[in-house]
């Protein structure tokens, strides 16, 4: 089987500031891919060339299509935003004038899951700050692999980011001779994929059984975070840059053959396969999940004291719920200014300056709720569900749904309380840096299975583990999310619906969940053909999100669905 590489540089992309080392470091991957026996295609805005997406898409569809290459890398230098959290954005030449003139990393992701093709790597040295100017929220981003599902094992998808989100990445200048610039986690990257640190390089076996030194994705990822902060550092101490990896591949899957191979190379065909995979620092990582994932399953929960400020807060408002509410929401911290709700049949105004809403109906609905700061949200109305939301900053920072007096359910709340509250503690701490991720695909297949056991307590936790199994790349995990909740005749929430049906035949459906956008943020970078059937004000809105983890429009976004609501039904 063969292996491509596609690798894009971009100094110029539309009113940013130029930069003077993303084409050349593009050409310098370039030629380490050719060496290693890539095919190579580097796309580059250097003597003045446009980069634009639809050649980008067209290279990577003939790669995808010919299903003859066991092995993708991608990489990009240059101009990168968040829109929202995990909705980020590589930007191209004529970005600002053209919005399809970027690329929507987190969309081309998941359309890189169901390729076919066994190791995909995404390698992205751009920054990663929230967009700061109207041009940039307008930008949608175009998707560079094709829709194309593939019957066979689904793909490992590494990923590489130069910084975590909200932070920039640096470009430094090099010694004063060459007065060429470059990424430090291009710069970082290749020298260690070159051979020229021993720690990443290990001895495998090819399938003839003849041994050969490589660099693989793992132990290059730990080599990163350690000599990016000091390449950072040693440029100024003021300096400080932190990559941001994802790693799912493990040997024999590798980035790079080292022909001369390297003393201290550690031989990984006689290690036990636990150690080919997980390090003693990942382990250490583990520990969190020892604590927060494997006591409470062993019938222990957490006193509320070891749970996170965030979650006793949430604790404190369910605890002062209305017992005889069947329907509604509390909020906390934030001041109401007024609401709609949106059924079908009607849209229901009202103005409220209390801390609770109190729905009437039987059926599922949305909720248009508009705070004083000016910033809004859509949610769910769940029938039977109190819904407690935290706001911070005019930003929705936490939401659950707790089964009200009257739902069946209710007497499990009671004596399943604690293990909920666990998970609720469990989500907290995987978000804390504004979207909901897990640190490796392993213990993202885990942690759905873990988050789903009481989505009929709580739906949100149906939408934790639908995103779980997404990043784990197990489409038929989030399906199976999808229909048992709908054996449970629970209101579907529409995150759940679009990863589980969107691109099927039954993609239709989808508009029917509430409250008819990805509650998560980050949910809006893969809505894909979905766009093609959405009303336009609801993807209108959606330009203007707030950085947060739950979807919050800015005040713009809020009049645009303030004047759709008001006109009639859509």
């Amino acid at each position: 089987m063969k292996k491509a590489l596609i690798a894009i540089g971009v100094d110029r992309a539309g009113h940013f500031p130029a930069l003077r080392g993303a084409a050349s470091g593009a050409e310098q991957v370039g030629e380490w891919g050719r060496a290693q026996g890539f095919e190579t295609t580097v796309f580059s805005d250097a003597g003045g060339k446009f980069v634009g997406p639809e050649e980008i898409f067209d290279a990577i569809s003939e790669i995808v299509e010919s299903r003859t290459y066991s092995q993708l890398v991608v990489f990009f230098s240059g101009h990168g935003v968040l829109r929202a959290p995990d909705c980020e954005l590589w930007l191209l030449s004529k970005v600002g004038k053209n919005p399809n003139h970027a690329i929507n990393v987190n969309g081309s992701i998941s359309l890189a899951r169901q390729c076919g093709i066994e190791h995909v790597v995404i390698i992205s040295d751009a920054c990663r700050s929230l967009a700061g100017t109207l041009q940039v929220s307008m930008v949608d981003g175009y998707r560079i692999f094709p829709a194309h599902r593939s019957s066979g094992k689904a793909p490992e998808v590494d990923v590489f980011y130069a910084a975590l989100p909200g932070d920039p990445a640096l470009e430094v200048s090099a010694d004063d001779a060459d007065k060429r610039h470059y990424g430090l986690l291009t710069d970082c990257m290749l020298t260690a994929l070159r051979g020229d640190i021993e720690t990443v390089i290990e001895t495998v076996k090819s399938d003839d059984g003849v041994q050969k030194h490589v660099v693989a994705s793992r132990p290059l990822k730990l080599h990163l975070e350690d000599a990016i902060p000091r390449a950072a550092a040693a440029v100024s101490v003021a300096l400080f840059q932190r990559p941001d990896s994802r790693v799912e591949s493990a040997l024999p899957k590798f980035l790079a053959t080292i022909d001369d191979g390297a003393a201290n190379v550690i031989d990984a065909t006689n290690l036990p396969r636990s150690s080919q995979t997980e390090s003693d620092a990942e382990r250490g990582s583990m520990q969190w999940y020892q604590e927060h994932i494997l006591l409470p399953r062993r019938g222990r929960p957490l006193p509320r004291s070891a749970l996170s400020l965030e979650m006793r807060r949430l604790l404190a408002v369910m605890d002062e719920r209305q017992t005889d509410m069947q329907t509604g929401f509390h909020v906390s911290g934030g001041e109401i200014d007024y609401f709609c709700v949106i059924t079908p049949t009607q849209h229901t105004w009202r103005e409220t300056y209390g801390q609770a809403i109190e729905i009437n109906g039987p059926e599922p609905a949305t909720l248009f709720l508009r705070f004083l700061d000016g910033t809004s949200t859509l949610l769910s109305v769940m029938p039977g569900f109190i819904g407690t939301l935290i706001i911070e900053r005019g930003r929705i920072v936490t939401l659950n749904y707790t089964p009200s007096a009257i739902r069946d359910p209710y007497n499990d709340y009671e004596q399943l309380g604690a293990e909920l509250e666990t998970r609720r503690s469990f989500v907290a701490v995987a978000a804390r840096q504004g979207s909901f991720r897990l640190p490796e695909a392993s213990t993202a297949w885990e942690s759905a299975r873990y988050l789903r056991f009481l989505k009929r307590l709580d739906p949100t936790l149906g939408i934790y583990a639908a995103y779980a199994y997404h990043q784990a790349g197990d489409l038929q995990g989030i399906q199976s999310v999808y229909k048992y909740m709908k054996a449970d005749h629970q209101p579907i929430p529409f995150d759940v619906a679009m990863l589980a049906l969107g691109g099927t035949d039954n993609e239709s459906v989808v508009h029917d969940c509430m409250p008819g956008v990805p509650m998560l943020s980050q949910g809006w970078s893969l809505l894909g053909n979905l766009t093609e059937t959405m009303p336009k004000q609801l993807l209108e809105a959606g330009r203007y999100l707030e950085p947060s983890l739950w979807t919050t429009f800015s005040g713009k976004g809020a009049a645009i669905l303030e004047r759709y609501f008001s006109r009639g039904f859509p």
